[in-house]
């Protein structure tokens, strides 16, 4: 009777010891919490594609301010694939023309025909010439024009504008650079807004020591302030006293 008992009670520990394993094989310890098995998550998945198991997806609520969850767009791209194409215009700096000179616009300006038959209008790199109505109007024009006309140059483009106008310096055939020869005569002002050339500052300080030109005068006035009196509507006819060798 006694082993009988024994017997009873070891049999009874052992189905209450196999009780306590939860329903997914693992062993659970008095007082531990277990954690949900996937299919108390998402539902039984032996029944997802059974007639009878309805699939219910939770409804999302709407996201408030979707903007914060994304960077702001970079409004100065440096890498290679942001950046905007260039204008087609701006492919043409660098870019070498060679020709003949068939035009003397001013002291700074002059028209090209190129090897390939087509006329450039080309602004003289890193210099600005006296304008029609200016001291030294004249006189700059006609050295430019012995310096160059009808002579074969080179235009290394350092800047492209609309149309067939172009910006660059411009070599003859001996190498002599004209805007530096403009300069250096005293026949121009270094442009020193657009152009900080080193040699191009040094020659119009030699020439402004040296009185050459329009140096003359101790104080000219450049042609970017004619500009603006002029834009402003401005007659500037009576701020010059051009004598005869200033024209």
């Amino acid at each position: 009777m006694q082993k009988r008992l024994t017997y009873l009670i070891f049999l009874l520990v052992f189905l209450v010891a196999g009780a306590c394993h939860s329903k997914s094989g693992q062993r659970v310890n008095p007082g531990e919490v277990t954690s949900p098995t996937i299919n108390r998550w998402v539902g039984d998945t032996g029944k997802i594609h059974s007639d009878s198991t309805e699939w219910k997806a939770t409804k999302v609520p709407p996201m408030q301010n979707p903007e914060a969850f994304y960077p702001p767009e970079d409004e100065n791209p440096s890498t290679p694939a942001q950046r905007e194409s260039k204008p087609p215009e701006a492919t043409a700096a660098k870019e070498i023309i060679e020709g003949k000179v068939i035009g003397i616009v001013d002291g700074d300006t002059f028209d090209l025909l190129s090897d390939s038959n087509r006329t450039f209008r080309i602004r003289m790199e890193g210099i600005d010439a006296p304008e029609k109505g200016m001291p030294y109007y004249q006189v700059s024009k006609k050295h430019l024009s012995s310096l160059c006309f009808s002579q074969r140059v080179t235009v290394k483009i350092t800047q492209s504008e609309s149309g067939n106008r172009m910006i660059g310096f411009t070599y003859l055939a001996d190498g002599t650079e004209l805007s530096h020869e403009m300069i250096r005569a005293g026949l121009a002002w270094h442009f020193k807004r657009y152009n900080d050339d080193p040699d191009l500052a040094g020659l119009e300080q030699e020439a402004r020591e040296a009185w050459r030109g329009l140096w003359k005068d101790p104080n000219p006035l450049p042609p970017w302030e004619i500009r603006k009196i002029r834009k402003g509507g401005e007659s500037t006819k009576e701020l010059f006293n051009i004598t005869e060798g200033q024209r």
